[in-house]
């Protein structure tokens, strides 16, 4: 009986895993009526198996964005990469020179890969998005154990944006007093959106009682008084007004109207003086009824000691 064992050489293609495996032979020699027969016994099925791996190659997809009535900001807009399967594997904004590079992309097998690029939809109004959808085909070939993938476009890929300027409106507010609707200059107000949150103070109504609001944009707003004029009375009550395509496309601004009423004579006591609060007024009937106390004591002490 004979013992073998057999085994691959490993060669020096880096493309190539070679099988280590030993196989084990052992072979029975019988003498068979003068004749000697030999009887191979294997451990096992002796196939060795290697496996052919080329060198992975890469690609990386790019695009352009151009974009029409103001400079192109780095980061400004997005842009999605799909496989076959219309899942999204990258997204990549573009850099301030409007060019568009997505991760490369690693091949280990040879074939032909089709992906699609489009930007994402951002919500800005003044910006018209391009949905214009590219398809690009890698191809990925072996090239003497390297695999090279190429790219190929069907058209350059350039996403073109428009910004338009946004529509502005205007309103003018006008002060009048409630009774004789003369024109009253000097009311302060606040203007506020229709959450409430202030975009502008200190609008003051000048010597014709009218101020004029501009470069406002398509909206719900309101206005909300914070000083009256001098004798009148203040009106928190708030002046909604919205501004719409329509309001933005003409020469004549829209006018708000607010009354004021004039502060009663018989009010003037009851009212505090402009700046002045009623905590105040307090105060000072307080200090005016302690001091009236010490002078009473003192004129009593006077009198007393003056009959003594």
């Amino acid at each position: 009986m004979l013992g073998y064992t057999i085994r691959e050489v490993a060669g020096t293609d880096s493309t190539i895993t070679y099988d280590q495996t030993e196989y084990h032979v052992t072979v029975n020699v019988e003498d068979q009526s003068g004749q000697l027969v030999a009887s191979p016994s294997y451990e096992g099925s002796a196939v060795f198996k290697n496996s052919y791996n080329p060198a992975k190659g890469s690609a990386v997809l790019e695009a352009s964005k151009e974009l029409t009535g103001k400079a192109l900001s780095a980061d400004e807009f997005q842009f999605q990469l799909l496989d076959e399967q219309g899942e999204v594997i990258q997204t990549k904004s573009n850099d301030a020179n409007g060019k568009i590079y997505f991760d490369a992309i690693d091949y280990d097998q040879a074939g032909t890969y089709k992906y699609t690029i489009r930007e994402v939809a951002g919500t800005d109004s003044t910006i018209t998005y391009d949905q214009t959808e590219y398809h690009v085909t890698v191809n990925v070939e072996d090239q003497s154990g390297q695999l090279v993938a190429s790219p190929a476009y069907q058209e350059s890929i350039i996403f073109k944006n428009t910004y338009v300027s946004p529509k502005l409106g205007k309103v003018t507010l006008k002060k009048v007093d409630s009774e004789t609707g003369k024109l009253l200059a000097n009311a302060e107000f606040e203007l506020q959106d229709s959450k409430g949150n202030i975009l502008q103070k200190n609008i003051v109504t000048s010597k014709d009682g009218k101020v004029e609001i501009s470069n406002l944009e398509v909206g719900e707003y309101q206005l909300i008084e914070t000083k009256a004029p001098s004798g009148y009375q203040i009106d928190k009550t708030p002046i909604k007004f919205s501004i719409n395509d329509r309001s933005t496309n003409i020469s004549k601004p829209k006018v708000l109207e607010k009354e004021n009423k004039r502060i009663k004579k018989s009010d003037s006591a009851a009212l505090p003086k402009t700046g002045e609060t009623a905590d105040q007024r307090y105060v000072l009937v307080g200090l005016f009824c302690i001091i009236g106390f010490i002078l009473l004591m003192i004129f009593k002490i006077l009198k007393v000691k003056k009959q003594s």
